[in-house]
């Protein structure tokens, strides 16, 4: 299985879907946190406090979420929160 650093940075090198990339901010805190993590930085409690509030938001945007497409790459991106966040805690 690929290293969770790697599988981090190849889901910031992916294409979004359109549905989100209509509302995409390249300097949300999720997209600060998963950068972050690839690009090897500790994580500090401001860190894992940020990640931590990036679930709480990924939960309330997937009920708003339309396209599968869309909804498939918030599920992978809450998933290697979790993950980040289990390695890092």
């Amino acid at each position: 299985m690929r290293s969770l650093r790697l599988r981090v940075k190849d889901f910031l090198a992916q294409p979004l879907p359109s549905e989100i990339a209509l509302h995409h901010n390249p300097d949300s805190l999720t997209e600060m946190v998963l950068s972050s993590y690839a690009s090897g930085q500790p994580f500090d409690a401001g860190l894992i406090r940020m990640a931590q509030l990036c679930l709480g938001e990924i939960d309330q945007a997937m009920g708003q979420l339309e396209s599968p497409e869309a909804r498939n790459h918030i599920l992978e991106c809450r998933k290697l929160l979790v993950e980040i966040l289990q390695e890092v805690v």
